[in-house]
Order: C-alpha cells, then sequence, then structure tokens
C-alpha cells in the first residue's frame, strides 16, 4: 500500500515524479510530516468542534491560570494588538 508522502510522489502512471534527491531531503521531509501531523491534529480537534487556538487557550489556563486576553496571546504565541 502506498502511504500519503509516497503518493504526492507519484503520477497516474505510477512512476516517481519527484527527483530522488529532492525526496531526501530533511528539510522536505519534515515539511511533509508538519503538514501532516498538522492535519491530524486539525481531524481530531474538529470532531469536538474546536480549533488549534482553543487547545492552546485551555492549555495554558490550565498550566499558568487566568490572565487577560494580551497574557493569554503573548502565552502561547499569538502576535496582534495588544
Amino acid at each position: 500500500m502506498t502511504s500519503r508522502v509516497e503518493a504526492a510522489d507519484m503520477p497516474y502512471d505510477g512512476e516517481t515524479k519527484t527527483p530522488d534527491r529532492l525526496r531526501r531531503r530533511t528539510s522536505r521531509l519534515l515539511s511533509q510530516l508538519s503538514a501532516y501531523s498538522d492535519r491530524l491534529i486539525n481531524e481530531g480537534l474538529g470532531h469536538v468542534d474546536a480549533r488549534k487556538w482553543h487547545y492552546a487557550a485551555l492549555a495554558s489556563l490550565q498550566e499558568f491560570g487566568p490572565g487577560s486576553q494580551a497574557t493569554l496571546s503573548r502565552r502561547y504565541g499569538v502576535r496582534g494588538l495588544y
């Protein structure tokens, strides 16, 4: 069975379409892994109608206690007007 990462490198005729040296690049593999894990996390949270920022806010509140919106944003890395 072909994995999703392998499938991304396969055209319709079954031959690989991405050059071997590109497929072996650590940065490309990490990028694909990040995209895959992001998709899994979003799907899992979606089952309970939540998003990653919801999880980040709740984790911050549980670990550090209450805070203003600006404090919460700084805690989990949201940058904006605060």
